[in-house]
């Protein structure tokens, strides 16, 4: 069972309004780290990638450059801009010109 599925579970069976929410948030951001680590295999063949220790993760994008991705949280900062994006794994998935396959599972939060 996937840390988001534990997660859900928890929430579902917690009675407390305020834990269920927090239960719920931390199971909708490991749902996007877990579809990123789906992606991310397809990402390694177009470009590098450098983990690093807080769970972000560093892309070179061509025409933009260096690109920090937090998966958790579905947020890019594009490092010569200073500059924050939303949707930040579809930002690169475009900007590197990627097909994600029909049948890989899609996250309404990616």
């Amino acid at each position: 069972m996937k840390k988001s599925e534990e997660l859900q579970q928890l929430a579902n069976e917690e009675e407390n309004d305020f834990k269920f929410w927090t239960y719920h948030f931390k199971a909708n951001r490991w749902r996007r780290f877990e579809f990123f680590m789906e992606v991310l295999p397809i990402i390694k063949e177009q470009t590098d990638v450098i983990e690093r220790e807080n769970e972000s993760f560093t892309f070179d994008v061509p025409d933009v450059g260096k690109v920090d991705l937090y998966p958790k949280s579905n947020k890019a900062l594009i490092r010569s801009k200073n500059k924050w994006i939303q949707n930040g794994l579809q930002y690169i998935v475009k900007r590197l010109k990627i097909k994600i396959d029909d049948n890989m599972k899609t996250d309404s939060n990616v």
